[in-house]
């Protein structure tokens, strides 16, 4: 899988060293463990979660706001996300921000 986090509220996904962060977390979270359905993806496809963070970085909430079309892979990295926490608290130019939006891209020639 491909990694890339989006600022929500963003038009645009935004790459930024802290939400890239947030997003290659739960990445790391998600080697750990066999991705189910991950064999069933034939071209590249994308899920996207929101993270409700506190500023320590302990996790108050996740949801898949985007679907990869694969139920098992959303939960995947549903449950990626929730034993990822907690996450590198948010930088002073974040101050007051508490959702971030992280895109993953699973390609099949990365599985």
């Amino acid at each position: 899988y491909e990694i890339s986090a989006c600022l929500v509220g963003s038009e645009m996904c935004i790459r930024d060293s802290y939400t890239t962060s947030l997003a290659v977390h739960i990445g790391k979270e998600l080697g750990k463990r066999p991705v189910p359905s991950s064999r069933s993806v034939t071209k590249p496809v994308t899920s996207q979660i929101e993270l409700k963070l506190l500023p320590s970085g302990a996790l108050t909430n996740a949801k898949v706001t985007r679907s990869t079309g694969f139920n098992e892979i959303d939960r995947a990295i549903y449950q990626a996300a929730l034993l990822a926490s907690p996450y590198p608290e948010p930088p002073e130019e974040y101050s007051g921000r508490k959702q971030f939006r992280v895109e993953l891209i699973f390609a099949p020639e990365r599985l």
